[in-house]
């Protein structure tokens, strides 16, 4: 599916193509939008859909593993395309096509350690996502929000 395609339907699906859907009382407080966007010309798509609304996003969520783990999680599924190869060549190709768009999001940009017990790693992005909302004064001088 083309970037087109994609901006398109996400404009129209996540925001009403104009941006009314931001409007809706289930979203006043926030929205996650997850595996978007993909590509840079599809960050510009979706904050110029924002910016029309005057919204912007707060933060992006990057969740990180070793290799090895993400192999391991998904060999695990036990799908007859999921061989190792077939996996570390999708994570090569993934982290080539997602450099620009973490660079792209660097300012807003919290990563999330994704190993161990499910219970933590659900609750991270929680945290960090309440340290990056207490704002730079809630915080200790030189202090990061990861």
């Amino acid at each position: 599916m083309s970037d087109a395609v994609v901006d398109s339907n996400v404009s129209e699906r996540c925001c009403g193509g104009s941006g009314e859907r931001l409007a809706h009382s289930d979203v006043r407080h926030g929205f996650l939008l997850d595996g978007f966007p993909r590509t840079v010309p599809q960050a510009r798509e979706l904050t110029a859909v924002l910016g029309a609304t005057g919204s912007a996003l707060d933060a992006v969520l990057e969740f990180t593993a070793p290799e090895d783990v993400v192999v391991a999680r998904l060999l695990g599924r036990g799908r007859p395309d999921d061989s190792e190869d077939v996996i570390r060549c999708r994570q090569q190709v993934y982290a080539q096509q997602a450099a620009p768009l973490l660079a792209h999001y660097a300012a807003i940009l919290l990563t999330v350690r994704a190993v161990g017990p499910v219970e933590d790693i659900t609750e991270r992005p929680w945290r960090l996502c309440r340290r990056w909302n207490a704002g730079p004064g809630d915080r200790a001088p030189g202090q990061s929000p990861r």
